[in-house]
């Protein structure tokens, strides 16, 4: 039997040229975008990170906001009228 090594999610290693952005990190990030209105490379540039990292992480910022989708349309809905004619007779 072969034994086979099992990675979880902590041990993976990260790949090359990606940094983790701490909770904090994330809050200050945020907090400079906002509220200071610091741009993103001076942002990035107090914080010792990447420019794309700090991208990444005002892109994260806004895919959370929950926006409610518009109703899809039903493919039975253009023939709603004629359904409920045929299902009266």
């Amino acid at each position: 039997m072969v034994a086979r090594r099992i990675w979880s999610s902590s041990c993976k290693p990260e790949p090359e040229g990606q940094e983790v952005i701490g909770v904090s990190q994330r809050a200050e990030i945020r907090h400079m975008r906002l509220v200071v209105e610091v741009p993103k490379k001076e942002s990035a540039r107090r914080l010792g990170l990447d420019l794309k990292a700090v991208r990444r992480a005002v892109g994260l910022e806004k895919s959370r906001e929950h926006r409610p989708r518009p109703r899809r349309p039903r493919r039975l809905d253009a023939c709603r009228e004629d359904i409920i004619a045929l299902l009266r007779l």
